[in-house]
């Protein structure tokens, strides 16, 4: 089921926690935290694969930030998602255009099943937590309810009667009410994180294609470049060409 995908030879085991690393700009922040911050935690970073179609160029980004960092990259294989009828502009199953445009990246109990998964080979494996890459503003307006507080306390209650050895799910990101933008501030001036070459934000992109950074019919680009903008800065990205985005 957990699979390494890259081996980082300076990454030497024994891990007490784990840490969800989408690609993504929470958790590539998480990730630095982790590995970088003033008490560093001997991480074991995993990819969950659930079938997003943009899936390899996730895990390109997601072992770029390994190789940062000196880690390895583990993968999930997530089925429930592939094989089902789920319709999710993130599976690609589903046109933005006739979405909910409030929940175009939901996924039924995705959140709920990653977190008990992940907790059930820590807890094999001795470790003490999993950490999920959720951060505050992902809640606002209800549309997303596995990643509020009442999601986290519901988790954690769960995973107190589920097993034995103590498990926590933690969201720091969310715990400390930072949004996106605040989110990629941290990224930029405190770790000053690669965006283009660590992270895939877009969910038009099919394969290890670059983002589409079509900012008026892409909702993950056009989120991108909101969360930089606050902050007074261009979105880094660059658009894929027509000869990539036809591959």
């Amino acid at each position: 089921m957990i699979k390494k995908v890259f081996d980082n030879p300076n990454d030497k085991g024994g891990y007490e926690c784990i840490a969800t690393l989408s690609g993504g700009i929470d958790s590539t922040v998480i990730a630095h935290r982790l590995v970088r911050g003033d008490e560093p935690v001997n991480v074991m970073f995993v990819y969950v694969s659930y079938g997003t179609q943009c899936q390899d160029a996730e895990i390109f980004a997601a072992i770029a930030t390994c190789k940062e960092l000196g880690k390895s990259l583990y993968v999930l294989d997530f089925p429930m998602y592939h094989s089902s009828n789920a319709e999710s502009f993130l599976l690609g199953t589903a046109d933005k255009d006739d979405a909910d445009p409030d929940a175009l990246f939901w996924l039924e109990g995705r959140n709920a099943n990653i977190v008990m998964l992940l907790a059930t080979y820590a807890s094999f494996n001795k470790m003490w937590g999993v950490y999920l890459g959720i951060n505050y503003s992902d809640s606002f307006g209800g549309d997303y309810p596995d990643t509020d507080y009442r999601f986290l306390t519901a988790m954690n209650s769960l995973l107190a009667c589920a097993f034995k050895t103590r498990i926590e799910c933690l969201a720091p990101l969310l715990t400390e009410y930072l949004e996106k933008h605040e989110v990629v501030k941290e990224g930029t001036e405190d770790w000053n994180i690669d965006w283009v070459k660590t992270t895939h934000s877009c969910s038009s992109s099919v394969g290890i294609n670059p983002p589409c950074c079509d900012y008026e019919n892409c909702p993950s680009c056009s989120n991108r470049k909101h969360d930089f903008h606050i902050n007074g800065w261009d979105d880094p990205f660059k658009p894929a060409s027509k000869e990539e985005l036809d591959d």
